[in-house]
C-alpha cells in the first residue's frame, strides 16, 4: 500500500520549514503527484484514498496554511501544479 496524507500536522511542519528556511513566506508553489501503475478495475481502494489525499487534499491544506503568512506578506503569489498524469491518456488508468 502506498503512504497516505496523514494529518495537517504535516503540512504544518512543512509550511514552517519553508518558513525558517526562506525567512517568510511571499510567494507559494506547490504540487504534488502520487500515481499506481494499475488499471482502475484492478486498484486497491487504499491506494486510490492516497492519490486523491496526495493529488488534492494536501494542495487544498497546504494552501490553507500557506494563506495567512502569504496575506501577512502583503502581495503574494499562489502557484499550483497540476498533475500531469491528469493529461495522459491511459485506457483504464487510476485516478
Amino acid at each position: 500500500m502506498l503512504p497516505t496524507y496523514k494529518s495537517s500536522g504535516e503540512s504544518q511542519r512543512i509550511i514552517e520549514a519553508a518558513i525558517s528556511w526562506a525567512g517568510g513566506l511571499d510567494n507559494f508553489i506547490n504540487n504534488a503527484g502520487l500515481s499506481r501503475d494499475a488499471a482502475l478495475k484492478r486498484s486497491d481502494p487504499a491506494d486510490l484514498r492516497a492519490m486523491l489525499e496526495t493529488i488534492v487534499w494536501s494542495l487544498v491544506e497546504l494552501n490553507r496554511l500557506a494563506m495567512p503568512h502569504l496575506k501577512a506578506a502583503g502581495s503574494a503569489d499562489i502557484l499550483n501544479i497540476g498533475y500531469v498524469a491528469a493529461r495522459a491518456k491511459a485506457p483504464d488508468s487510476t485516478v
